[in-house]
């Protein structure tokens, strides 16, 4: 992208003679954490949600997350995905995140993808913001998008997932990853099971779906004949 800047001028008044350009690039990740549930309500039963922004499957068989802070993981949670894991072009596929036996009580609907990884290391993300790191291999793998470093930033209140504002965007660093997350504020679209309190999970997510679009709604309109 190139940023152009005509007639701006300082706190002094003095204008910019001529116009001003600089250019921006921005790196789209083969595979995007475009989610993130962190903090449902009750006892967490996280997951993460994988976007594939290419035009080609992807095989994501072996990928590994961690969320510690070392590669391969030492102390913190750590899986990998199983064989057979093929993500298709601008398919969203959700992340059972520590293979939770618990994770039927989000009775996802049946479109959407669920993958069950095999757990290295059990792991917990922090409520209050943690990081998470995606390789393309258990072992001397490329950094595919998170970071062993960045914390996503805490901003749900009330069970909401965070999502990415632009899925195409990578994680980000200090300075940007503020800007790239949001709370979800759209409906979930479908009825969780209930918690230990006898609440449901979260009703804003968009799991397997854009994110900020809201679940599609059946057609109300009847026409006899």
């Amino acid at each position: 992208h190139t940023i152009s800047v005509v007639g701006v001028s300082d706190s002094q008044g003095n204008a910019i003679s001529t116009p001003q350009q600089a250019a921006a690039y921005f790196t789209i990740p083969r595979i995007s954490i475009s989610e993130v549930m962190y903090n449902n309500r009750g006892a967490d039963i996280e997951w993460i949600e994988l976007f594939n922004p290419d035009a080609q499957p992807v095989d994501l068989s072996g990928w590994y997350l961690t969320d510690d802070d070392e590669y391969p993981a030492q102390g913190e949670g750590a899986v990998i995905l199983p064989p057979g894991t093929v993500i298709q072009p601008e398919e969203r596929l959700i992340v059972n995140l520590w293979n939770d036996p618990n994770f039927s009580l989000w009775r996802m609907p049946e479109s959407i993808r669920v993958i069950h990884p095999v757990v290295v290391l059990q792991g917990a993300l922090s409520n209050s913001g943690d990081n998470i790191a995606l390789f393309d291999s258990a072992f001397g793998g490329n950094l595919v998008d998170g970071s062993l470093s960045v914390a996503f930033p805490d901003l749900s209140t009330d069970g909401e997932s965070i999502e990415k504002i632009d899925e195409w965007f990578s994680w980000g660093d200090r300075e940007t990853i503020q800007y790239n997350f949001r709370r979800a504020e759209a409906p979930l679209g479908f009825e969780t099971g209930l918690n230990e309190n006898l609440e449901t999970l979260s009703d804003r997510a968009t799991p397997g779906r854009p994110n900020g679009l809201r679940p599609a709604t059946p057609s109300t309109f009847w026409q006899l004949y």
